[in-house]
């Protein structure tokens, strides 16, 4: 996803600001939906060093996009859509890559 970011970053009018951040190692393509949902809010985070510069380069932003590389159920988009909001008073976008 890093490198997806990177390309859509290639425009001048858009940039790359990474404030989430994985914890963990768990799998949650094998989980039934509602523990997918309890998972994926235990296994995402906003970055632990997100500085007051990087919030407000983001909520400096008219949108911002949070990107997943397969969706399954949705938990994982939903958790990182909802983490992003609760930080920045802008436009918030997901985008997926494949549906599984």
């Amino acid at each position: 996803m890093v490198l997806v970011g990177r390309a859509l970053s290639a425009n001048p009018n858009m940039m790359l600001l990474q404030v989430l951040e994985r914890q963990g190692k768990g799998e949650l393509k094998l989980l039934g939906k509602q523990q997918r949902k309890i998972e994926s809010s235990r296994s995402y985070r906003l970055k632990a060093r997100l500085g007051q510069e990087e919030l407000a380069l983001l909520n400096s932003c008219t949108a911002a996009y949070v990107i997943d590389d397969v969706m399954t159920t949705g938990s994982t988009l939903d958790t990182c859509l909802s983490l992003v909001a609760g930080i920045a008073d802008i436009r918030i976008l997901g985008l997926c890559l494949a549906m599984d």
